[in-house]
């Protein structure tokens, strides 16, 4: 009986799973353009657990990067802002995530790519906020061509995730309503027959 303690109690103990999952998420925020901003969004997504925020309609100026130390801020932001105080977009990088990421670049007020470390290959995640209907068919070109570029831009062996305030248009009555899910507007979702 000691016998089988002892080997038991020399029997290599688990190790502990590191976790390498981590949260991705984006919000339109309309307007970060005001006196503790950055503990309002602590407030906002401290409970929401993401890990990466991609930004969109921050209204500040200027392409920069903010460390918000402390307990409730622990984050980083990385900002593509106008000169004018509107739009702008960008990314929150909370907690350990921080030091995974290793490039950000910032192509105008609509559009910034950040690159994160993975283990087997890495991240190029590209927060954009595309143009309303209402621009012109020059200006929304120009816009998706500078996308396609950005996208061909990544590394090929990098995952590509493009995410975002997309202005979507979803049709009312357009007759494509079988082609949509669950979770769009009620309206939507009519009986075909």
């Amino acid at each position: 009986m000691a016998r089988r303690l002892e080997i038991r109690n020399k029997r290599q103990k688990p190790i502990e799973k590191q976790t390498t999952d981590w949260r991705l998420g984006f919000w339109n925020c309309r307007s970060l353009n005001f006196l503790g901003f950055e503990f309002a969004l602590a407030n906002e997504l401290q409970p929401r657990n993401f890990n990466v925020v991609a930004l969109q309609e921050v209204c500040l100026e200027e392409e920069q990067v903010l460390n918000w130390p402390g307990q409730l801020t622990n984050s980083r932001f990385f900002l593509s802002g106008g000169t004018d105080k509107k739009l702008g977009s960008g990314f929150i990088v909370r907690d350990k995530m921080q030091y995974r990421v290793f490039g950000f670049i910032a192509f105008s007020e609509r559009m910034c790519e950040l690159r994160i470390r993975g283990r087997f290959f890495n991240y190029s995640i590209i927060n954009v906020h595309c143009l309303h209907e209402e621009k012109t068919d020059d200006e929304k070109e120009t816009f998706y061509a500078t996308l396609e570029d950005v996208h061909d831009g990544c590394p090929r062996q990098d995952v590509k995730i493009i995410i975002g305030d997309l202005n979507a248009r979803l049709p009312w009555n357009g007759g494509q309503e079988h082609l949509l899910s669950s979770q769009g507007h009620p309206q939507s979702h009519l009986d075909i027959t």
